[in-house]
């Protein structure tokens, strides 16, 4: 919920705040998180909308930190799926020991990316709306 809210009013913030035309509504921006399918690309978009739109001149183009995000936040659910036929496929101790580290740190390497894209995306529409 806090996620999709955000999302609603950053996006919403580009039109109604900073005055700029937006690709979808704000409502359609958070709805793409909850199509199968869509959801693995379109919200990319929508936050790299976001940053672009929102970010200062200088730093519209630094998006890595938004795309290694998106590319762990994906590959997390496609890992874990994959997880058990791994451990099967290979029953070795190793694998099992670089599995479990595996799990224990892409989910918490999603989260503190997603964390640190909403940190620098609200900064950034923080500091447009200021000056």
């Amino acid at each position: 919920l806090v996620w999709s809210s955000w999302i609603f009013r950053a996006y919403g913030n580009l039109e109604k705040v900073f005055g700029l035309t937006t690709k979808r509504s704000p409502l359609m921006a958070v709805l793409v998180h909850f199509i199968p399918l869509v959801h693995l690309f379109k919200p990319y978009q929508v936050f790299r909308e976001i940053w672009q739109k929102s970010a200062p001149l200088e730093r519209r183009h630094e998006r890595v930190l938004l795309g290694v995000w998106w590319g762990v936040w994906v590959l997390c659910p496609f890992y874990y799926a994959g997880n058990r036929a791994l451990f099967q496929a290979f029953p070795y101790a190793f694998v099992d020991t670089l599995l479990t580290c595996l799990d224990v740190a892409l989910f918490p390497l999603s989260c503190v990316l997603a964390a640190r894209v909403i940190w620098t995306i609200t900064a950034f529409q923080a500091s447009q709306s200021q000056g």
